[in-house]
């Protein structure tokens, strides 16, 4: 029996072909993903925040000057809204 048919060794072959990535390849492509996901959903989320605070800012302003009006008689005056 010769030494290379009692100890069997396994036959490696290098990974030369660019049509299979690593799987830290995968798992990188994977995470710039969702991370690129998360930053736009981010962007979009402030942004939905910025309007929506604008909106009240601008309603707010309308209600207060609705609710305040000044006449050349008696100045600024008081006027309940229901």
């Amino acid at each position: 029996m010769s030494a290379a048919q009692a100890s069997p060794r396994p036959i490696c072959y290098a990974s030369t072909s660019r049509s299979t990535p690593s799987p830290s390849y995968a798992q990188s492509k994977i995470v710039r993903r969702a991370s690129n996901f998360a930053k736009i959903s981010l962007v979009i989320l402030l942004a939905s925040i910025e309007d929506l605070l604008q909106a009240l800012s601008a309603t707010s302003v309308r209600m207060l000057g609705a609710s305040i009006t000044k006449t050349p008689e008696t100045g600024l005056r008081g006027r309940t809204i229901l």
